[in-house]
């Protein structure tokens, strides 16, 4: 398995689990309160990432440029998460402002 592969996979997971069982239990489902808990879940990732690939001189290929495993990890996450957030949004009818 590729390595961007295997971040992406990865990151699904943790997006996956995440958004399907752990926050749908918070009391408070806001965007604040979320964006915390995925401080967490971001952490998660990178300290995974970088257990497999710290100190490995291999590049990984976004779609304009290549980049060392954190910048991939944090891109890559970022972007699968958006549709995971508008998903869990308009399931428990959270606004914006709140």
């Amino acid at each position: 398995m590729s390595p961007e592969l295997t971040l992406i996979l990865l990151n699904f997971i943790l997006l996956f689990i995440a958004y399907a069982f752990v926050y749908p239990k918070l009391q408070d489902k806001s965007f604040a309160n979320i964006g915390k808990q995925d401080l967490l879940v971001t952490s998660a990732s990178l300290i995974v990432s970088g257990s497999l690939f710290y100190g490995k001189d291999i590049e990984f290929s976004l779609v304009f440029f290549d980049s060392n495993w954190v910048v991939f990890t944090v891109v890559v996450f970022s972007v699968m998460e958006i549709p995971f957030g508008l998903w869990f949004k308009r399931r428990f009818n959270i606004k914006f402002g709140e």
